[in-house]
C-alpha cells in the first residue's frame, strides 16, 4: 500500500510538470485518507471535438485601443477596420471676435506598450480622415460590425502617409481648414456638439499597404487631440483651442471580414475539419465538446477522484509559416455560454477581491512546444458532477481571442482530428477501493 502511495506522488509529480500552465490545485486528490488508496494513479486522453464558429457581435465603444487599416493573408482573407472620435472642448478654450483658422493640428497616439502594427510594415500606409455628420449617441448601442456609411461625409478633411516601421510615439495629421472654420463657427452659435460630432479614420482607397496600424488611447494624458490654432484682427501671433477625447466622449472601433475563397467562407459546424480557427475583431471562436467524459466515471463499484484535466491545443505549421504576416495571439480565454446565449465566466478561472469583485482572468499563453495549454480540471470535475446527478450541461464551452474587440492576432489550431498533433484532453485520475 505504501508503494502504490509513493507511485501516486512520483506520478502527480511528472504530469504536473509536463502539463501545469496556471498554478490552480488539484481536485479531490488532498482528501483522500492515505490508508484508502488501492490503484495507482491513471493517466488517459479523452476525446476532444472542436468547431470553428463566428464570433458574437461586440460591443466595440469606449476601447483604449482603435485599430485602422485593411490586411489579407491566404487564411483569413480580408479585414478591414476603422474607428471613430467625438472630441470636446476639454480645455474650454474661448475663440476672440472675428477668428480666422490659421490651422488645424491632430494628433493620435500610438500604442508602444505592445505591438503597434500588424502586417506590412515597410510600404507606406495611407490614413484619411473623415468628418463624423451623425450624433454618435451615448446611449446608443455601437458594435464593431455597425455600418458607419451614414455617420460620415465622404469628402476626407485629412490625409496622412507614413511608414509603419518609423512611426514611435505619436502621428501627426494636418485638418483642412475649413473644417476649423466649421468649428468656430458652431462654437460661436453653440451648436458645436451637433454639428461637430467627431471624426472617422479608415485606410484611403488608394492604399497599398498590407497594414492594420493600433492606436492607445490614454486617459491620463489625453493623446488624442486637435489644436485649432487662429488669430484675430491686431494679434501678432496665433492662438488656439485644444480639443480632445475625454473619458465621457465616445469612440468606436469597427472592423468587418470578407473570408472570400478561405476555409472561412463557409463554416462548418457539425464536422470536424483538420484545423480550427481563432480570430479578434468579430472574427472567430472555437466550440468545445466533450462528449466521452461521462465515461471516467466508474460503472463496477469503485471510486473515482479526479486530479487534473489539461487540454492540450496545438498551434499549427500554418501559424509558423505565415508568422511574418500575422501573429498568433499571445493568449486565449475559456469561457462558456448558457442555452439562452448568456456568457458564462468560470469561476475557477478568476481572481477575486476580499468583496467577490473579479480582479483577474486566467488567460491561457503558447508554452515552448507551440501550443496553448489550458487547466481544464473546474470544468472537467464540473461536468462529472452533472452526468452525476443524471443531468446534461446547460451550457458550452468556448476558446477566444485574448481580446475580442481590439487586438489583430489570430491563431490556426490543430483540430482533435489533426493525424499529426491533435488537440486532447489528457486527464489524471485516482480509481480506488475501499
Amino acid at each position: 500500500m505504501k508503494t502504490d502511495y509513493i507511485a501516486v506522488i512520483i506520478s502527480a509529480i511528472i504530469f504536473l510538470t509536463v502539463f501545469s500552465c496556471e498554478n490552480q490545485d488539484k481536485m479531490g486528490h488532498g482528501i483522500i485518507p492515505e490508508s484508502d488508496y488501492a490503484a495507482v494513479t491513471v493517466t488517459d486522453t479523452v476525446e476532444v471535438e472542436a468547431f470553428t464558429e463566428y464570433d458574437d457581435t461586440l460591443y466595440a465603444a469606449y476601447k483604449n485601443y482603435m485599430t485602422a487599416g485593411i490586411i489579407s493573408d491566404p487564411v483569413f482573407g480580408q479585414t478591414e477596420t476603422s474607428f471613430a472620435i467625438k472630441f470636446s472642448n476639454t480645455s474650454y478654450g474661448q475663440y476672440k471676435e472675428g477668428a480666422v483658422v490659421d490651422s488645424v493640428v491632430l494628433s493620435l497616439g500610438l500604442d508602444t506598450t505592445s505591438q503597434r502594427f500588424y502586417g506590412d510594415s515597410l510600404s507606406n500606409f495611407k490614413l484619411q480622415v473623415f468628418p463624423v455628420v451623425k450624433v454618435m449617441n451615448q446611449t446608443e448601442r455601437f458594435y464593431q460590425n455597425t455600418d458607419f456609411e451614414d455617420y460620415y461625409d465622404k469628402t476626407p478633411v485629412g490625409e496622412v502617409e507614413f511608414l509603419p516601421s518609423q512611426i514611435k510615439n505619436r502621428l501627426t495629421i494636418k485638418l483642412d481648414n475649413s473644417y476649423g472654420e466649421k468649428i468656430i463657427k458652431a462654437a460661436a452659435d453653440t451648436t458645436f456638439d451637433e454639428n461637430i460630432c467627431g471624426l472617422y479614420f479608415k485606410a484611403a482607397e488608394d492604399n497599398n499597404s498590407n497594414t492594420v496600424t493600433r492606436f492607445y488611447y490614454n486617459s491620463r494624458t489625453s493623446d488624442f487631440y486637435y489644436n485649432v490654432y487662429y488669430h484675430a484682427e491686431g494679434d501678432t501671433a496665433s492662438s488656439d483651442v485644444l480639443y480632445s477625447l475625454s473619458a465621457t466622449d465616445i469612440n468606436i472601433n469597427l472592423a468587418k471580414h470578407d473570408y472570400t475563397g478561405t476555409e472561412l467562407e463557409s463554416i462548418d459546424t457539425v464536422n470536424q475539419a483538420q484545423y480550427v480557427y481563432l480570430q479578434g475583431l468579430t472574427g472567430t471562436k472555437i466550440r468545445l465538446k466533450f462528449p466521452n467524459v461521462k465515461a471516467l466515471l466508474p460503472n463496477d463499484g469503485s471510486y473515482f477522484s479526479l486530479i487534473r484535466a489539461q487540454l492540450i491545443v496545438p498551434l499549427s505549421d500554418t501559424s509558423v509559416s505565415y508568422e511574418d504576416k500575422f501573429q498568433a495571439m499571445p493568449y486565449l480565454y475559456c469561457t462558456g455560454k448558457t442555452s439562452d446565449g448568456t456568457d458564462l465566466y468560470f469561476n475557477e478561472l478568476y481572481d477575486r477581491d476580499y468583496y467577490g469583485n473579479v480582479t483577474n482572468y486566467h488567460g491561457f499563453g503558447i508554452t515552448s512546444e507551440h501550443c496553448y495549454s489550458i487547466n481544464m480540471t473546474g470544468r472537467i470535475q464540473n461536468l462529472l458532477d452533472i452526468y452525476t446527478a443524471g443531468k446534461e450541461p446547460a451550457y458550452k464551452i468556448y476558446l477566444f481571442p485574448s481580446n475580442r474587440v481590439s487586438d489583430f492576432t489570430r491563431s490556426v489550431i490543430n483540430s482533435p482530428v489533426n493525424k499529426e498533433n491533435p488537440m486532447r484532453l489528457v486527464v489524471e485520475y485516482l480509481k480506488y477501493e475501499r
